[in-house]
């Protein structure tokens, strides 16, 4: 019989054809409020870069990625002293394989940031930071000074993308700053951990100057003021803590007072004595998120990651203590899993389609899976998973941003490590990338990557265009993703 019971069963697939959705579109039969969703982001299923071009000169320059607003690339230059800045035309004149790097990117303006002064400076690379409005770069500069001061060099410079003028500098002498876990961009607000000096520099970064506005610097003070009272209290024989220092060993002793454990506090005041600021994240624009871990951790063997550590939540515009989270804390772990977006992208304010496992079902899934296996095949219990969940705080900042309509895991289905290798800008070597569809569950597209041994993926903001490269040779070819109608000569 024609239609029996298998005809009963077999899912229909879902047609997905764009003539449909322009017909849908115009017509207004999409339900009110899903305009967005249904009118334009639904095109990504049927328009996608799934046609390679190989072989693009990139002019020697190293690809960083794209701004906000899709409309610029920015580069740094093969001597690391220069960052270039070039126009986003589009992706339909990347015919040329000859100049399609010329064509697709022209040149704005390239910015020298080494001065004459500044000899044997170069460009951290990994360290790049731009304003949401896409109007200000924020760089960092690095270099030995003589051997007998035995110091580094950081310098935090601002140049605004309009004319390709430098507004401001930062700079921070004898120190050591970790790019990765020690500077943070929200918004307008910049803020970088000192690890030599234990102190947080707080910055804002001015909308029409682009300078740099010195907001407060926490660590030995508290307030701009501090200072003022403590030079006439300094006696050589007491130890006197740092103000924020101060703040969390009462914050802890107070609550011991609260749990009547402060026999607990004096035992264990003398590793708490000696804890010192590791690692910083910004969470909102009062609160940051500190991670203390003991000072014998950074000169032990062991990983000190590994290491015994104490996590603070800390408002320094009002100089409290919000709270404090050990390492172990099963209510931490549970926070930080349900509040896994607020963590993980602080610095993406208008996030329509979050892929973490707070908002996106499919993360959530991904997440329970690993759980799973956590609990069940490894014999971890729940709270081992919380621990693991809990060791990667404070979240590193993100070089390369995933926030590309075809990262959407709620749309297309593609590898678990996906996200990790880009976010990481490691992609294994001739890496076929794979992409499925949610709404048929079929294959779309897939994406043949450069070959090189730390491989790139740079996605477009908004448009069906990628760029993959090997980052680690800038004088390797580059090859263009394109949508599959744009012709090759």
């Amino acid at each position: 019989m024609m239609y029996g019971a298998e005809w009963l069963r077999k899912r229909r697939v879902k047609i997905v054809h764009v003539a449909q959705m322009l017909r849908k579109r115009e017509l207004g039969v999409n339900p009110p409020g899903t305009n967005f969703l249904r009118g334009a982001y639904e095109f990504y299923q049927c328009i996608h870069p799934g046609k390679a071009l190989h072989g693009i000169d990139r002019k020697g320059f190293v690809l960083k990625r794209f701004s906000p607003c899709g409309r610029y690339l920015i580069c740094f230059t093969s001597t690391y002293h220069s960052v270039s800045v070039r126009n986003y035309t589009t992706f339909t004149h990347a015919h040329n394989n000859v100049n399609a790097f010329e064509d697709v990117f022209p040149e704005r303006f390239t910015v020298n940031v080494v001065s004459g002064a500044e000899e044997g400076s170069v460009l951290m690379r990994d360290c790049l930071f731009i304003t949401p409005d896409s109007r200000h770069i924020i760089v960092a500069l690095e270099s030995l000074v003589s051997e007998t001061a035995a110091t580094l060099l950081d310098v935090y410079r601002n140049n605004e993308s309009l004319d390709g003028s430098i507004c401001d500098r930062y700079q921070m002498n004898v120190d050591r700053v970790w790019v990765a876990h020690g500077v943070h961009l929200v918004g307008r607000l910049f803020a970088v951990l000192s690890l030599q000096h234990q102190t947080i520099h707080f910055l804002h970064i001015d909308e029409r100057t682009g300078r740099f506005i010195i907001l407060n610097r926490v660590g030995r003070h508290l307030y701009d003021d501090d200072d003022l009272v403590s030079m006439g209290l300094h006696d050589d024989d007491q130890v006197t803590f740092t103000g924020l220092k101060q703040r969390l060993l009462t914050a802890l002793y107070r609550r011991c007072v609260r749990a009547g454990c402060v026999d607990q506090f004096l035992h264990m005041f003398g590793q708490l004595r000696s804890l010192r600021m590791w690692q910083m994240q910004i969470i909102d624009s009062d609160v940051v998120l500190i991670r203390f871990v003991q000072e014998d951790a950074f000169t032990s063997g062991t990983s000190i990651s590994m290491a015994p550590a104490v996590f603070v939540f800390y408002n320094w515009r009002t100089a409290q203590i919000v709270n404090v989270f050990e390492r172990n804390s099963q209510q931490f772990g549970m926070i930080v899993e349900r509040c896994l977006e607020e963590l993980k992208h602080p610095e993406m304010l208008d996030n329509r389609f979050p892929c973490t496992a707070q908002y996106c079902q499919q993360g959530a899934l991904l997440y329970e899976r690993i759980k799973f296996f956590l609990v069940h095949i490894t014999g971890e219990s729940g709270s081992e998973t919380h621990r693991r969940l809990v060791s990667q705080l404070p979240f590193s900042t993100t070089l390369a941003p995933t926030n590309s309509p075809y990262l959407d895991p709620s749309m297309f289905s593609y590898d678990d490590r996906l996200l990790a290798t880009i976010e990481r800008m490691r992609l294994p070597d001739k890496e076929v990338v794979k992409f499925h569809s949610r709404v048929t569950g079929l294959p779309l597209f897939q994406m043949s990557v450069s070959r090189g041994r730390y491989v790139q993926l740079l996605f477009h903001p908004s448009e069906p265009f990628a760029i993959s490269a090997d980052r680690s040779h800038p004088n390797t070819r580059a090859t263009f993703h394109v949508p599959p109608l744009i012709p090759q000569t």
